[in-house]
C-alpha cells in the first residue's frame, strides 16, 4: 500500500464540510431560540419601557458632594503604629536565680515574666 498524500481537494471539502456543519448548528440554535422563547401577556402588560431622560440636577448634587475617603488604609497605619508603640513600651524582666542542686550541679529556676509597664490598647 502506497501513502496516500493530502491534497487541495481534500482540504477544501473538509472545509467546506466544516462550514455546512458550523451554519446548521448556529441556525437551529437560533431557531430553537425563537420557537421556545415566549413572554406571557400578564408579564408583557407589566413590562414598562425606561424613560430616556435623566434628572440633571440630582446628577449635579452628586458631583458637589464632598469625596469620602475609605478608613481601611490610614486605619491599619493607626493600628500598626499603635501597636508598635505598645510592644516598645512594655519590658519584661526575667528573674532568673541560680541554686546548687544536690548532684553538685547548677540548676536554673526560671520564674514567669512579669511586664514592668501596662499599656492600654485604644480602640477606634
Amino acid at each position: 500500500m502506497k501513502p496516500t498524500k493530502v491534497t487541495q481537494k481534500d482540504i477544501l471539502f473538509l472545509a467546506f464540510s466544516f462550514f455546512v456543519v458550523v451554519t446548521a448548528w448556529v441556525g437551529f440554535n437560533i431557531y430553537h431560540a425563537y420557537v421556545t422563547t415566549t413572554v406571557s401577556k400578564s408579564l408583557q402588560m407589566q413590562v414598562v419601557p425606561i424613560a430616556g431622560t435623566f434628572d440633571t440636577t440630582v446628577i449635579e448634587q452628586l458631583q458637589t458632594r464632598t469625596p469620602i475617603t475609605p478608613l481601611t488604609e490610614s486605619l491599619i497605619q493607626q493600628v500598626a503604629s499603635q501597636s508598635a508603640e505598645i510592644e516598645e513600651t512594655i519590658i519584661i524582666e526575667e528573674e532568673i536565680s541560680i541554686t546548687p542542686s544536690p548532684t553538685g550541679g547548677v540548676e536554673e529556676e526560671v520564674e514567669e515574666p512579669t511586664p514592668t509597664e501596662t499599656a492600654e490598647i485604644t480602640t477606634l
